[in-house]
């Protein structure tokens, strides 16, 4: 069983994190995600059998261009929204440097962000709210 640490509104001054024994944000994690992975797992097979088709070949072919073209909007949207200061600037253009010329792991670079984010707010170059 997980143990989710969830946000609560205390009685008195802020927030506090209280201990979630019932596992509801996985379970709502599972009920969100599970549904699309069962269905992947059945169209799978079937794919190719539709390619063979004029026009479900062209269906596809459009369901994967609006795809991703949603994905390049929403990108745009959460770039606007995240890159709001110098340090995010030049957190974004050393990671896209890092990413795009050396091949580093996107893992390291989401570490990396962690840590240049959190020693900017410790030093007081960026504050939060």
């Amino acid at each position: 069983m997980a143990i989710n640490i969830v946000r609560t509104r205390s009685p008195c001054r802020g927030h506090r994190g209280a201990v979630d024994p019932h596992g509801g944000a996985s379970r709502a994690i599972a009920v969100r995600f599970l549904p699309a992975f069962f269905f992947v797992a059945i169209s799978g097979p079937l794919v190719p059998m539709l390619r063979r088709s004029p026009v479900a070949a062209a269906f596809l072919d459009g369901v994967n261009v609006a795809s991703l073209a949603l994905m390049a909007v929403v990108t745009a949207q959460l770039g606007r929204a995240a890159v709001v200061d110098l340090v995010t600037i030049g957190i974004v253009l050393t990671s896209a440097l890092l990413l795009l010329r050396y091949r580093v792991n996107s893992s390291w670079l989401v570490l990396g962000g962690a840590a240049v984010g959190w020693l900017a707010h410790a030093t007081g170059l960026v504050r939060l709210g």
